[in-house]
């Protein structure tokens, strides 16, 4: 009889870790599905181009490596993943409106996946909306210490509010928040390192790249200005005028420029 109970507990606890395996996968196919779905409805060309859906999946596998190795192989907390890096790479190389829309659908998918705590989904959603929103105004490659301070200063708000909200002790507050700064660290090092990794193998073209393509110091446009100098004067004139139009119809004045 006491045999029978154990293989009885043992079925049930098998059965019951499959059933909740089996609602994991579909909770997140249907958080993709809806991410597809307002893709699809608001950057239609990003859902046509294999290219940006490559570019997205990419993004995708590397924040859930990333907190595999942070919080499995080095046994960290969950507060010291870079999960922000998934919509701030995703703001600079596709856009803000995709970008907004991942900095809530990362967070949720991890905690369906791990299980991680309510301070997680807060503080990396709420740092990750921030981290969209000041991205877009980035100009230089040494401009991403912005948004990581940004993070910073978001994940420590966070972690700090919801610690007194639960009466939390302040070593544990203080903590957590060393783990909110590491995270935001981890996050400019990573986006710096990989930046350039994925304009060049998915051939994006980003504000980065325009800034440094009209430095007048880049030795083509130098030697336009001694060879042709008439050229030259001219063409800078008329990009003058492109970026000034692009600014009055909401285009991007760098690319038209």
């Amino acid at each position: 009889m006491a045999a029978y109970r154990r293989e009885m507990e043992i079925g049930g606890r098998l059965g019951g870790g499959l059933l909740a395996a089996i609602g994991r996968l579909g909770a997140i196919s249907l958080l993709l599905a809806a991410f597809l779905l307002y893709l699809r409805a608001v950057e239609p060309r990003a859902y046509g181009e294999m290219r940006s859906v490559a570019l997205l999946a990419a993004l995708g596998v590397l924040t859930l490596l990333a907190t595999y190795v942070v919080v499995d192989h080095f046994h960290q907390s969950e507060l010291l993943a870079p999960v922000v890096l998934l919509p701030l790479l995703a703001a600079i190389l596709l856009g803000r409106r995709v970008a907004v829309f991942l900095a809530f659908l990362g967070p949720v998918v991890l905690v369906t996946l791990r299980g991680f705590g309510p301070e997680f989904l807060v503080a990396a959603t709420v740092a990750g909306v921030a981290a969209v929103l000041v991205s877009e105004n980035l100009k230089h490659r040494h401009d991403l210490y912005v948004p990581v301070l940004v993070i910073s200063g978001i994940d420590v708000l966070t972690i700090v509010t919801l610690g007194l909200a639960g009466r939390a002790p302040i070593a544990e507050i203080l903590g957590k928040s060393l783990d909110g700064v590491l995270s935001s660290a981890l996050v400019g090092v990573l986006a710096s390192a990989l930046l350039p990794i994925f304009e060049k193998s998915f051939r994006i073209t980003t504000n980065f790249t325009l800034i440094e393509l009209l430095d007048r110091n880049h030795p083509l446009l130098k030697r336009m200005a001694m060879e042709a100098p008439g050229t030259f004067h001219h063409s800078m004139l008329v990009s003058e005028l492109a970026r000034e139009a692009a600014e009055v119809v909401g285009g991007n004045p760098l690319l038209a420029q």
